[in-house]
């Protein structure tokens, strides 16, 4: 009886695809396919890999190409192409460039894999996972972000300096977007199963749970021309692990959600079974009124980026719901029917004008992938996200944020250029 070891493909042989097919090598979870659009560079990268096996003692065979139709067969691919982030540059930022990579990647992996689990990788997160769901059509338990066992392990290296004991010990927890609205959960993160709410006083838990937050920019800024691959490589290599050894570990994910957590149509990280199927399990975890109240934030929190570089921050509405719109004398927005795959309305001004209804370029309910697939077409505009309350839109249309607590509408800015 034939027996083959998985197949394995990275698209993208930067500093974080070249470290994750590195490791997996190391680790011998299977046969490596390198993939990149660089001329020759990812088949360099595979053979100075490849010649390292005698040293490190591994059989897995690494091979490197410029062809994406070499994902063929894959029984998991992970996603890393696109740009990085510079300083000054938030994952938001990333979103317009790095969408148009991810849809091109995943039309090919879905016409020579079409049954690989996907682990997306390149930033902004969240919606680059969205959109490699949306634009795959694979089931959601084989479309899978790494975000939070990145997030968890810095966590986990912070507690552990702070305490000075080994980082074996820490079970971290963090939920949410992989961004500045995670949700570190304190009272889930111990060390040899005692709480750190135990172990630490809350300024220094403040402390950690905001460099938590901003543990990626920090290494941006350290770095000044990149961003960090060594901790995400070894993320994603966790994540692979358990699911080509089906160990059904426990770690946290960006997944989609169906009604956890009170989320509806919402791709969040929370801690997931994985194993040989993707995501087997999502694990629901008790949370304070507190702890509800950061993770519905982080849910609202969702960049959104039209095809002409226009961006906003858009409130989520009825959780997960529709809205109707009232194309009467005075706009209003009224909540409609609940449909979970349309979520958000947008609202577009003249640059530097007042959000005042006389002034609506257009207003309409639409899907975040038609905000980032096909965009808005005037480049003079601004964005606003309604609310749920009926009212006239009102308010400047230049403001820099929105949340669920504003009056009436939240307030986009436009995104800045992209070299």
């Amino acid at each position: 009886m034939a027996f083959s070891r998985p197949r394995l493909s990275v698209v993208g042989a930067g500093f974080v695809g070249s470290t994750v097919a590195q490791r997996m090598a190391d680790k011998e979870l299977g046969d490596i396919t390198l993939i990149d659009i660089v001329p020759d560079m990812p088949k360099g990268k595979a053979l100075d890999m490849f010649e390292s096996s005698p040293v490190e003692r591994f059989d897995a065979k690494i091979t490197g190409s410029n062809e994406i139709k070499d994902v063929k067969g894959s029984d998991v691919v992970v996603v890393t192409s696109g740009i990085a982030r510079k300083p000054g540059m938030s994952r938001d930022d990333l979103l317009k460039t790095n969408a148009g990579i991810v849809n091109g990647v995943i039309d090919a992996v879905k016409e020579h894999a079409p049954n690989a689990i996907l682990i997306m990788v390149t930033n902004p997160l969240d919606v680059m996972t969205f959109l490699a769901h949306k634009r795959s059509g694979f089931p959601k338990n084989r479309v899978l972000g790494m975000a939070g066992v990145l997030d968890s392990a810095r966590m986990a290296s912070f507690v552990a300096e702070a305490l000075n004991v080994s980082v074996k010990d820490i079970s971290p927890m963090v939920l949410g977007g992989h961004g500045d609205t995670m949700v570190p959960l304190p009272r889930y993160t111990t060390v040899s199963g005692i709480p750190i709410t135990d172990l630490l006083p809350q300024d220094k838990i403040d402390a950690i749970n905001k460099r938590t937050q901003n543990g990626g920019a920090e290494i941006v800024n350290l770095l000044k021309t990149g961003s960090a691959y060594y901790a995400p490589g070894s993320s994603v290599v966790a994540m692979v692990e358990s699911i080509v050894k089906d160990q059904r570990r426990i770690l946290p994910a960006c997944v989609l959600l169906e009604g956890e957590y009170g989320l509806k149509g919402s791709w969040q990280g929370v801690p997931c079974v994985l194993g040989r199927n993707g995501l087997e399990k999502i694990i629901e975890l008790k949370l304070n009124d507190a702890e509800k109240a950061l993770l519905a934030r982080s849910n609202e929190h969702v960049a959104l980026t039209g095809s002409h570089g226009m961006c906003c921050h858009a409130d989520c509405l009825q959780g997960g719901g529709t809205v109707s719109v009232d194309r009467g004398p005075r706009n209003l927005v009224e909540p409609g029917k609940d449909r979970h795959d349309a979520c958000h309305v947008v609202s577009l001004f003249p640059a530097g004008e007042p959000a005042s209804e006389n002034k609506v370029l257009d207003l309409r309910p639409v899907e975040l992938g038609e905000l980032v697939e096909s965009g808005f077409h005037d480049m003079c505009s601004r964005v606003v996200a309604a609310q749920v309350l009926q009212g006239p839109l009102e308010g400047a249309a230049d403001g820099c944020t929105c949340c669920r607590h504003d009056h009436c509408f939240g307030h986009g800015i436009p995104l800045p250029e992209i070299a």
